[in-house]
């Protein structure tokens, strides 16, 4: 198969997944809202009438033939056998009336922090790989990597741009590609124990019930890759360095290898970069949080440290546009079956976390010259230092 009809076959795949998982989740959120009767009927919500202390007092139904009646909540069926609240089904046309635009700002202006713990982590990143970059320089490149990575299939596309402002800077090239490629697994790594971890916390909190086994067996899996990869008695008895040389392209390979095994032998910038990790997931997660408190959802912060992350997990993996439909079917999943809230909400949530991340990687479009032109960026490193 030729190049090129590879790459229609691939982009229609994506395509493909994009739209099947989007028709799935659409399918779950009601655009309109709907009250149940107790015979069973399932009518579209026309008004909301309010009683002067804000109580529900009744509202107005469409039927079938196009006729309005109204009722008082007291005469819906009851969300379940033995429920107080009446059965209505909210959806996504009523959102601007129902979001609390105070902690969806309040959200907004969390996530700020975000890119600069990245940059930092790039940062401290390259200095292991003898790369030198400065704070200033390494959140320049942050950003432009994550404004591409909204124009790019999957979550992992500006990764490459990443690496090739830091290659052009310095003639250690394998060891910068790698250092970006590293820069992503620890993210990934640290979401996934960043999520083991609050499950430990949580165990008791019902809406993370029954996720416990899943997430410990990718905690366990990630443990095991790192320990297998960097123990140098487990490559002896895999033989790691005879399989390297014996690969096509093996001179480039080990150096690949040889800058994967320098971040096992400097452990203390590891560790910083770890703490950098943690910093810019807990401001996200404490954001999207916000949000999700401004959509009216229930549940602990706990149960947001485990739930998010593994969202944006689904969402990496490249099969759709940007996860487009995958994360929103994760997190209806996710936060509908939890009770931390409705499927309209999950959904609506799914979205505004990109949006936050959108918003905050605006600045990478003007910087993006900058990233890649290395003596204007010394120029701005020397206007700001």
């Amino acid at each position: 198969m030729k190049r090129g009809t590879r790459k229609l076959a691939l982009l229609a795949i994506w395509t493909l997944v994009c739209v099947v998982a989007m028709w799935y989740v659409l399918k779950q959120v009601p655009w309109q809202d709907y009250a149940t009767l107790p015979d069973g009927r399932r009518l579209q919500v026309v008004e909301y009438h309010y009683a002067a202390d804000r109580r529900l007092d009744s509202l107005t139904l469409r039927q079938a033939n196009g006729s309005t009646i109204d009722v008082e909540p007291e005469q819906l069926a009851r969300a379940g056998s033995t429920a107080d609240e009446a059965k209505i089904e909210q959806g996504l046309s009523r959102i601007g009336r129902r979001f609390n635009w105070s902690s969806g700002l309040i959200g907004l202006a969390v996530f700020a922090p975000v890119p600069w713990f990245l940059g930092w982590r790039l940062k401290v990143l390259a200095a292991v790989q003898s790369i030198d970059l400065s704070l200033v320089r390494a959140t320049i490149i942050t950003y432009s990597g994550n404004f591409l990575n909204f124009f790019l299939v999957g979550l992992t596309g500006g990764d490459v741009v990443k690496a090739v402002c830091v290659s052009r800077r310095t003639n250690r090239k394998h060891e910068a590609v790698t250092m970006v490629f590293f820069d992503r697994v620890l993210g990934l790594a640290c979401m996934i124990l960043l999520a083991g971890g609050m499950v430990l916390v949580g165990w008791r909190d019902p809406a993370l019930s029954g996720w416990g086994l899943y997430i410990a067996t990718l905690v366990l899996v990630c443990v095991v890759a790192v320990v297998a990869y960097w123990s140098r008695w487990l490559r002896r008895v895999l033989r790691i360095d005879r399989l390297v040389a014996a690969l096509p392209l093996s001179g480039h390979l080990r150096r690949v290898d040889q800058a994967v095994l320098a971040f096992g032998g400097d452990r203390v910038r590891v560790a910083v970069a770890v703490v950098a990790t943690l910093g810019a997931q807990l401001f996200s997660i404490l954001a999207v949080f916000m949000v999700a408190r401004a959509l009216g959802m229930t549940g602990s912060v706990v149960a947001y440290l485990v739930y998010v992350p593994l969202g944006w997990i689904v969402a990496a993996i490249p099969i759709s546009f940007q996860g487009l439909g995958v994360m929103e079917a994760a997190y209806i999943q996710f936060f509908v079956a939890s009770g931390m809230g409705m499927a309209w909400q999950a959904f609506a949530l799914a979205m505004l976390s990109r949006a936050l991340q959108i918003v905050w990687s605006l600045p990478g479009l003007p910087l993006m010259p900058v990233a890649l032109a290395g003596a204007k960026l010394s120029q701005v490193d020397q206007g700001v230092e």
